[in-house]
């Protein structure tokens, strides 16, 4: 023990006399590892290092280290460089879209569609297809209800991937079902991330085993409720049946996702069913997580091929995280945004965006485009909702409506433009979802869909409260404290 004691003493003096240098070592270590990162974060922990010197260094690694790698994911070659071919085809293709899509309305300029889907192409290679249905879910009841009837209707391959999954009521239905689709042969894959599956039981993961469902877990914990790993979360919430229907979107699995948590209330979210060759972009994103999170060999894969559909819905799906060079879901928002002739409607359980966003969004309105953003007036994050109310205030100064959403817990990420384009998926507006974590995004060219999504938009609208001016002036004392300090923290929000 007096060893112990001993030791401790040695090291504790060490530091206190030279803290200061110690301090300035780790200050320019985190400036030369953030040299390719924005200057804002940078100097966000350089000044945690001033005010917590040489202990705030602790936090920089579990959150602001980028290990960024250009090549994370690999798949197999074949399927790699057909959608490298196929996307390459689509660009050369899209200055001449009714060439490509006979049947493609008139519910935008040809230039329109044209810029967006050639920029996703060429950021992402996100094959865009022509041949979906679209079903529309805002109520988490309806989404696992259709989900699970078409589990039940699986005949060949069954992926699952969310963020959280927990095997409480809805978790343990959702098991069951994809545990009698492996009992009847069918191929089951279930990803999920390493601190998302904390809620899934031991014995719920043993079952899934031993009933022969594949189970993946991106970025495991060392210990199951202790992981250090606070960035690059799989936030992704994908799931595709028989390579033909695919679902994406916000919902991720637990009671509360259905209204059944007495903290949030109703669960307002947002997901899509798309049927269609859509599916394939899905599929090839779900197998690159896949195979980079069991270590698996790519080659077991077989060849996939898009599935035709019977609909007429463009779709193209769009993804980002740390494996891709640029923000893609940002630039492909951003790029919406500027297109906006009339109309932009947001829906974002959290608003913190970087300038680049928000000078878009003040360039729509000063170019007359009517722009709501509805965020909850629940907060889930002690520091991120000042957070929101900051950038939300900075935005209304400028012309945009904000709707705080009264019924319950707002956790859609739903971005609306004109009747052109829509785009759902699992990305939030932050730094976050734009750069730390994997996202995936749909993008959806259709004016039936935004009219569906608008009308629910509009129906939210009935049930929140707008934020004026004098509200802003009479906002709760806390938050006028809290927001101006919480805005500091923004580039790991």
């Amino acid at each position: 023990m007096d060893l112990f004691v001993k030791i401790f003493l040695t090291i504790y003096t060490f530091l206190y006399e030279n803290y200061w240098w110690i301090n300035l070592v780790l200050v320019l270590t985190i400036i030369y590892w953030g040299r390719e990162r924005p200057a804002r974060s940078t100097l966000m922990w350089i000044l945690v290092m001033t005010l917590l010197p040489i202990v705030g260094f602790f936090p920089y690694l579990l959150l602001g280290q980028d290990t960024r790698r250009t090549n994370m994911f690999r798949i197999k070659a074949e399927q790699d460089r057909f959608i490298r071919e196929e996307s390459e085809i689509q660009e050369k293709m899209l200055g001449d879209l009714p060439d490509i899509f006979d049947d493609f309305e008139e519910r935008a300029t040809m230039g329109e569609v044209g810029e967006l889907a050639t920029l996703n192409l060429r950021l992402n290679q996100s094959v865009l297809s022509a041949d979906n249905d679209v079903r529309v879910f805002t109520d988490g009841q309806e989404k696992f209800n259709a989900l699970i009837k078409d589990i039940d209707q699986a005949q060949h391959s069954i992926e699952v991937q969310y963020y959280i999954f927990k095997s409480d009521g809805l978790g343990t239905r959702l098991i069951n079902h994809l545990v009698q689709a492996a009992g009847r042969g069918v191929r089951v894959r279930l990803l999920t991330d390493g601190i998302g599956c904390r809620f899934i039981s031991k014995r719920e993961f043993r079952r899934m085993k031993e009933s022969g469902i594949e189970v993946g877990i991106f970025f495991p914990s060392f210990l199951r409720v202790i992981n250090l790993r606070m960035n690059y979360r799989n936030h992704r919430k994908l799931v595709v049946i028989d390579d033909a229907i695919s679902y994406i979107g916000g919902f991720n699995v637990g009671d509360e996702y259905l209204g059944l948590n007495d903290r949030f209330g109703y669960w307002r979210d947002t997901h899509l069913r798309i049927q269609g060759s859509a599916a394939h972009a899905i599929k090839v994103r779900f197998i690159q997580d896949w195979y980079y999170a069991t270590g698996l060999d790519p080659a077991l894969e077989p060849d996939i091929r898009p599935m035709e559909g019977t609909g007429s819905i463009l779709c193209q799906m769009v993804s980002s995280g740390p494996d891709t060079k640029m923000k893609n879901i940002k630039l492909a928002m951003i790029k919406m945004i500027n297109q906006a002739d009339k109309r932009i409607d947001i829906h974002t359980p959290y608003y913190i965006p970087d300038s680049s966003f928000q000078e878009a969004l003040t360039i729509a309105l000063q170019q007359g485009v009517e722009v709501n953003i509805m965020i909850p007036d629940k907060p889930d994050h002690p520091v991120v909702y000042p957070a929101t109310l900051s950038f939300t205030k900075a935005i209304a100064k400028n012309g945009a409506n904000i709707y705080r959403y009264d019924n319950g817990f707002l956790h859609s990420k739903v971005l609306i433009v004109d009747d052109v384009f829509s785009m759902v998926g699992s990305a939030n507006i932050d730094e976050r979802s734009f750069s730390l974590n994997f996202e995936a995004s749909e993008i959806v060219y259709s004016a039936e869909v935004n009219q569906e999504l608008r009308r629910a938009f509009d129906e939210d609208i009935e049930k929140s409260t707008l934020l004026t001016q004098e509200w802003w002036k009479t906002m709760p004392l806390r938050y006028k404290i809290l927001s101006p300090i919480c805005r500091l923290f923004a580039p790991i929000l």
